[in-house]
């Protein structure tokens, strides 16, 4: 389907009133001095995407402050520019359903509009929610269902523009006697099939945490009999808790990687070569250990190894000394054990986890692994 351009800034026009208040906030935070803690959560259509290498060498002198901050550029959100082109679709289809927007006031922002929302219902139980709503139910979803209501949702209503377009997603918690929720709070289920692909930047887990997130908030009454509306909340993810979810995301994806090791040995064992794995009685305790050619192969971690130039290895930017610490001993212990091999006569081959992510890049790297491993046998036969 052709869509002019003219069209496309139209529907960007429309939308100028929150560029501009995300544009604010991201100026407002440069000019306080804290570029470092901008995030792309903080912001509804309009977004500040890091820009190039995240790691140290790219961070950047900020004006009003001594602390270097990513390099960052303006970009419309991934979640804006899909929704552009799905209203797009819509109107050159010439459909009659119109675009839901909750209640307009220029002199309000969208947390301010929300909350006006809300603020009838502060305080009442579950059962005067259902009186003033009209709504009769026992089942666990009531809650949700509360929220829906009261911001507009219905059977012909089943989204909002603003929601839809900057992926802004609402949490029902029901909070108990001692502070904590009722239930865990989830998210998508992982496909491991595509753990192993992705960068963090182009993930799901990463996309769902730069979203805004209304939570509303449900405490139980004193006497443990119901729970009455207690506050409404609009966050996203603070940038350092972001650095911090990318480092569970890592290890969570090293442990998949590690299953391509499996691939690995599966390889050497279907071309005839016998090894030991995880060798303690050398130094490193190597992966994989031919002792018949004299040869141990490390299956590296991108990240955790710091593979230099690799495109999956970025440093965090929080806490970043220490990071750096760990990749660098990570990197002299490499060196130490290598160095150790060589002086016992053993040749040292390393694997990176880059190198057998995808299915073609494994095939070659096990390919020239085989030949590298046999080309020593047939070089200096009298070792062996």
């Amino acid at each position: 389907m052709k869509i002019d351009i003219t069209d496309i800034w139209r529907c960007i026009q429309e939308d100028g009133k929150q560029i501009e208040d995300d544009w604010n906030c991201i100026v407002n935070k440069v000019k306080s001095g804290h570029a470092e803690e901008i995030s792309e959560g903080d912001t509804l259509f309009l977004g500040a995407c890091t820009k190039g290498s995240t790691a140290i060498a790219s961070y950047r002198t900020q004006p009003f402050s001594v602390v270097k901050a990513k390099q960052r550029a303006f970009c419309f959100k991934i979640s804006y520019v899909k929704h552009i082109y799905e209203t797009m679709k819509a109107r050159k289809a010439n459909r009659t359903e119109q675009d839901r927007f909750l209640p307009k006031d220029s002199s309000m922002t969208l947390e301010q509009r929300v909350h006006s929302l809300f603020k009838p219902f502060l305080g009442m139980t579950s059962k005067q929610i259902e009186v003033a709503l009209g709504i009769q139910s026992n089942a666990k979803s009531r809650f949700a269902v509360f929220t829906r209501t009261i911001l507009g949702y219905s059977e012909k209503h089943k989204s909002f523009y603003e929601f839809d377009a900057a992926n802004i997603q609402i949490k029902t918690i029901r909070v108990e006697r001692n502070g904590k929720p009722k239930e865990d709070m989830s998210f998508k289920n992982i496909k491991f099939n595509d753990i192993v692909y992705q960068e963090w930047e182009d993930c799901d887990l990463y996309q769902e945490l730069i979203s805004k997130f209304i939570f509303v908030i449900y405490r139980i009454t004193p006497d443990g009999n119901d729970y009455y509306l207690d506050k409404v909340k609009i966050w996203n993810m603070p940038e350092s808790d972001l650095d911090a979810a990318k480092e569970v995301w890592e290890k969570m994806r090293q442990r998949v990687v590690r299953k391509e090791y499996d691939n690995l040995r599966k390889y050497l064992f279907s071309k005839g070569l016998r090894y030991r794995k995880n060798y303690g009685k050398l130094p490193g305790h190597p992966d994989i250990a031919l002792p018949k050619y004299k040869t141990v192969i490390f299956v590296n971690g991108c990240f955790w190894h710091g593979h230099a130039g690799c495109r999956f290895f970025h440093l965090p930017s929080s806490n970043v000394e220490f990071w750096e610490l760990k990749i660098r001993n990570n990197r002299e212990r490499d060196i130490k054990k290598t160095e150790e091999l060589d002086a016992l006569g053993w040749t040292v081959i390393t694997i990176w986890e880059c190198e057998i992510k995808r299915k073609e890049e494994r095939m070659i790297t096990l390919e020239k692994l085989y030949q590298d491993i046999t080309n020593r046998a047939q070089i200096n036969p009298h070792q062996l």
